[in-house]
């Protein structure tokens, strides 16, 4: 699950999509993917697991600088985490 390939970035950034990595060791995530078996169709654990862990309408620094580029974007961070707290 790369939120930062392809499409998916595009996703993640429209829809405030957010993903704690530390949510996916804790849930036993890796465990299960490397004995996956890759049959998709038969199984729904990553469809479970991602409509447990990922939000939708969440503002993080990360977002903001990809929005904006490093240019003039800090101090929008800046003033909006001082407003604020993000993740």
């Amino acid at each position: 699950m790369d939120l930062m390939a392809g499409t998916l970035n595009l996703f993640g950034i429209a829809c405030g999509a957010y993903l704690d990595n530390k949510s996916l060791g804790k849930s036993g995530f890796f465990q299960k993917v490397i004995s996956c078996d890759r049959n998709c169709n038969q199984c729904d654990y990553c469809e479970k697991l991602a409509s447990r862990l990922i939000r939708l309408k969440v503002l993080t620094r990360e977002k903001l600088v990809d929005l904006g580029g490093p240019t003039g974007i800090k101090e929008v961070i800046d003033k909006i985490a001082s407003i604020e707290k993000l993740p």
